[in-house]
């Protein structure tokens, strides 16, 4: 037996071993996902994206980068439901703990709660436990670690009604890299509607961002069980009944508490409109999505927390979002928290709306 003989070795062969060995490591390391059929889905679209095989293989900071976007919806879903978990419980134990963080532009106090801060806990050590390479912007932001315990949500019982054409089951999923990922969540909207009673405004909030763009939105009403998702491009959740049929008259919805002089520029741009009043971004956004109003006009700061998952579930139901410039919103983790051009959100008619409000205000809204 000749052990020092010399082997020859067919240089392609290795190469497709090698890469084989590699498409394995992706299986194993990024895609242990529950469903075996996303889970195919995700090993094909890896293979696509980075050219697994001779061309191209993978990195180790490819195999620690990618996301899936179906996942993400599922984990912004499941953050919302549990962070409204702990909204309503800490409701119904009426120990509201209320701090007021100061007061806002137009003088309305601007409270926190102990439910802001458990939803806070809660929702983002969902993306920080199961998705650790996304980055998250919260509005509140923990200075101790709180003790807290949350259901399971049974994700496959809520989205198993999602089955039909357009339902997340029938969704083609699409794998992004994580650093383009921001997630932005809001743990409690309207806040002050809730320390007063006004629960029907209440929601949690979570947004998927990718390059800046809403891409994905999930809204829970706490305190009615009703959970909403909008994936542009994609689809929403069977929940979200869109109306077919365009308002017969212009309706307006505007904040109660940060309106500014928005009544005013509405009369004047649209003579024969009627303005509604209410608390919460993301319940004003979810109106405009089921086409209950012809707009969401907003004139006064507001952040991004506030809007992003609107934002995106109002663009998943075929309408638009600007700020009263008409430029588009960047929802980068890095970027500017504050939107302070004003908003705009409708379904239908939104070049019409804005022209009209471009009239009244030709130099901006700061200036009107």
């Amino acid at each position: 037996m000749n052990l020092g003989g010399v082997v020859a070795i067919n240089k392609r062969a290795f190469a497709l071993l090698l890469c084989g060995c590699f498409s394995v490591v992706i299986v194993y390391n990024l895609l242990k996902y529950e469903d075996a059929k996303i889970r195919e889905e995700l090993v094909e679209e890896a293979e696509e994206k980075f050219h697994i095989g001779i061309h191209k293989p993978l990195t180790s900071s490819d195999l620690s980068t990618v996301v899936s976007l179906k996942d993400l919806l599922k984990l912004a879903v499941e953050a919302v439901i549990k962070g409204g978990e702990q909204v309503k419980n800490v409701k119904e134990k009426s120990d509201l703990e209320v701090i007021v963080k100061g007061k806002t532009k137009e003088g309305v106090i601007d409270p926190k709660t102990q439910a802001d801060m458990l939803s806070h806990q809660v929702m983002t050590s969902v993306f920080q436990e199961k998705a650790p390479g996304v980055k998250v912007v919260s509005e509140e932001h923990a200075d101790e670690i709180l003790e807290v315990k949350a259901k399971e949500v049974n994700l496959d019982s809520l989205f198993e009604n999602d089955s039909q054409p357009g339902g997340l089951n029938n969704i083609i999923n699409e794998l992004v890299s994580a650093k383009d990922v921001s997630v932005w969540i809001d743990p409690l909207d309207a806040t002050k509607e809730y320390t007063e009673n006004l629960t029907s405004y209440v929601t949690t909030m979570a947004c998927i961002a990718v390059k800046g763009k809403p891409v994905i939105g999930a809204i829970h009403y706490p305190f009615e069980g009703i959970t909403y998702w909008g994936w542009n491009g994609k689809g929403v959740s069977s929940k979200l009944k869109v109306a077919q049929e365009v308002p017969s008259k212009m309706t307006v919805i505007v904040s109660i508490s940060h309106a500014g002089n928005v009544s005013k520029i509405i009369q004047k741009a649209f003579r024969d409109s009627e303005i509604v009043k209410a608390a919460g971004a993301g319940y004003k956004m979810m109106k405009v999505a089921k086409r209950e109003v012809t707009a969401y006009i907003h004139v006064t700061d507001i952040k991004k927390w506030d809007t992003c998952a609107g934002h995106a579930i109002v663009l998943a139901a075929g309408g638009q979002v600007t700020t009263l410039m008409g430029g588009a919103i960047n929802y980068h983790h890095d970027s500017e928290k504050l939107i302070a051009d004003g908003l705009l959100a409708t379904l239908s008619g939104h070049s019409e709306i804005f022209e009209k409000l471009k009239k009244v205000c030709p130099k901006g809204i700061r200036k009107c």
